[in-house]
C-alpha cells in the first residue's frame, strides 16, 4: 500500500542526493522517489529509482521544481519489509511495485528494480542493497545462454572457433554494458 505517513529508515550506509519535485507531490520520510522522466522526483512507480526519501518534502501547492526533496542515494542498505523473504533469497533482486511496497517479482515488468537481497532477517523482513539510477548498475535480464556452444569436431573447425570467439565477444560487450565488466 501507498505511504501515507513519515516512516524514516534504518540505514545501514548511505549517501545524500536532492533533486527538484514534481508538481503536486508530497514525498513522505522512508518512502521512494522515482523519476517522473523529466529529472523530478514523484512518488509515483516509474522506470527509473532515484532513492528514499531522507526528509518529508511537500510540493502539493508548487509547480513543478518549485522545491527539491533530500534523498538516500548512491548504494545503501537498509532493513525493510519484503513479503516471502527466505534465507534462501540471498542476492535475489528486489523490485518497488508502488513507492512503499516490495516485491520479490518484477510482475512482468510493471514493478521497477529498486535493489538486491543482502541478507534476511526474519519472516518478511531483509537488509536489501538499494541501488538508485545514478549508480552503475548491472540489471540481470533472463535471456538464452548467449556463449552455449559444442564442439561438433575434435579439433573443432575454424568455423565452429569463429562462431565461439563471435559468442564471447557478444557476452564481454553485455557485461560492458551493464558495467560490470571494464571495456577493453
Amino acid at each position: 500500500m501507498p505511504a501515507t505517513r513519515n516512516e524514516p529508515l534504518q540505514l545501514e550506509i548511505g549517501d545524500r542526493n536532492e533533486l527538484p519535485v514534481d508538481a503536486g507531490v508530497q514525498l513522505f520520510q522512508g518512502a521512494m522517489a522515482f523519476d517522473d522522466g523529466a529529472g523530478r522526483a514523484t512518488s509515483v512507480l516509474g522506470a527509473k529509482f532515484l532513492g528514499h526519501v531522507a526528509a518529508e518534502a511537500d510540493n502539493r501547492t508548487g509547480g513543478n521544481g518549485a522545491i527539491s526533496v533530500l534523498l538516500h542515494a548512491g548504494r545503501y542498505r537498509a532493513q525493510v519489509l519484503l513479503s516471502g523473504v527466505a534465507l534462501t533469497h540471498t542476492g535475489a533482486q528486489v523490485f518497488a511495485s508502488d513507492n512503499n511496497t516490495l516485491a520479490l517479482t518484477s510482475n512482468g515488468g510493471a514493478n521497477t528494480l529498486v535493489g538486491l537481497v543482502k541478507r534476511y532477517v526474519a519472516a518478511d523482513t531483509a537488509i536489501v542493497e538499494f541501488m538508485p539510477v545514478h549508480e552503475t548498475v548491472a540489471t540481470v535480464v533472463q535471456q538464452a545462454h548467449i556463449a552455449d556452444f559444442s564442439a561438433a569436431s575434435d579439433p573443432p573447425s575454424q568455423a565452429e572457433v569463429n562462431a565461439i570467439v563471435t559468442k564471447l565477444n557478444t557476452l564481454l560487450a553485455q557485461l560492458e554494458a551493464a558495467g560490470v565488466n571494464a571495456s577493453a
